[in-house]
């Protein structure tokens, strides 16, 4: 997945060192904690990233925008016409010009969105091979479609992938950073969701540092085990999370509805993400 909203070809900021994860000590007493895994085993840990949960969260919206603006500009434009005596061909071309152009940028809004994460790939895993000590981070299928970076060259914080890092009680996650001998950061990645939470970050960064460092005898089971590609009642069960369940849901069961349509359609049309065969050889499948 793209995670070009975290800046490259610059060097590592100021506010990254300062929220830096320790590597050799603990971040907290708090037990670990982690979520999205995919399959675990003393080899390796695969995680699902971040857009896996929110997939198809803004396809309702988008849709209801597209809706608004066309409705408008149509009744500015009948209001328009029946104001005039007497139509041209000009008068007609243009109120069906402006009618459209707002339909017409919102297909090209969401074929964007719907290629950029809805329809891509049902979710871009990260595996942490424990044995190599190696981060595979999944981009595409074919050549050159998997990041390999080993684990003691990375850089850990936690810091703003999702939301731009000047909105200070913005989600964070715990952030991967591929930093050169230059000190030029050349590429990053998020370990799993984010949350706004500190201290929950810093459980799931314990978590990965004790399974990396001790194996899956040190930490605790994942509290479960989640799909790859999630049926229609799964996500359902999804989206009625993130409103929290209870009378919010109810509420907004419609939205909910149309959120998970959305999200099964996405994981109907896109691709399965492929493992290339040195990955899977390096983790004994």
């Amino acid at each position: 997945m793209d995670y070009a909203q975290y800046r490259t070809n610059s060097p590592l900021g100021d506010e990254d060192r300062q929220n830096a994860l320790p590597t050799t000590t603990r971040a907290t007493k708090a037990s670990p904690i982690v979520d999205g895994v995919l399959r675990v085993s003393d080899t390796y840990l695969e995680i699902v990233d971040q857009p896996y949960y929110s997939k198809g969260a803004k396809a309702p919206f988008i849709f209801l925008c597209i809706t608004a603006a066309c409705v408008f500009t149509a009744y500015l434009s009948l209001t328009a016409l029946s104001s005039r005596t007497v139509l041209t061909i000009s008068d007609i071309a243009f109120s069906s010009l402006f009618s459209s152009a707002p339909f017409i940028a919102g297909i090209l809004w969401l074929r964007w969105e719907f290629k950029k994460g809805l329809f891509s790939y049902t979710h871009a895993p990260i595996i942490l091979n424990r044995h190599n000590r190696t981060i595979y981070v999944f981009k595409h299928n074919g050549s050159n479609g998997v990041l390999a970076v080993p684990w003691d060259k990375l850089f850990f914080c936690i810091g703003g992938i999702i939301i731009p890092k000047r909105y200070d009680n913005g989600f964070r996650s715990v952030l991967a950073i591929v930093v050169d001998d230059d000190g030029i950061v050349r590429d990053a990645f998020g370990l799993g969701n984010t949350d706004h939470t500190i201290e929950f970050l810093q459980r799931k960064w314990a978590y990965f540092q004790l399974y990396m460092e001790k194996g899956v005898d040190a930490v605790p089971p994942p509290p479960c085990i989640v799909p790859g590609r999630e049926t229609w009642r799964e996500s359902f069960s999804t989206v009625v999370g993130w409103f929290g369940g209870g009378w919010l849901a109810i509420i907004f069961s419609p939205v909910i509805l149309l959120q998970t349509t959305a999200r099964h359609l996405g994981f109907l049309i896109s691709k399965t993400p492929e493992w290339p065969a040195d990955v899977k050889a390096a983790c004994q499948w």
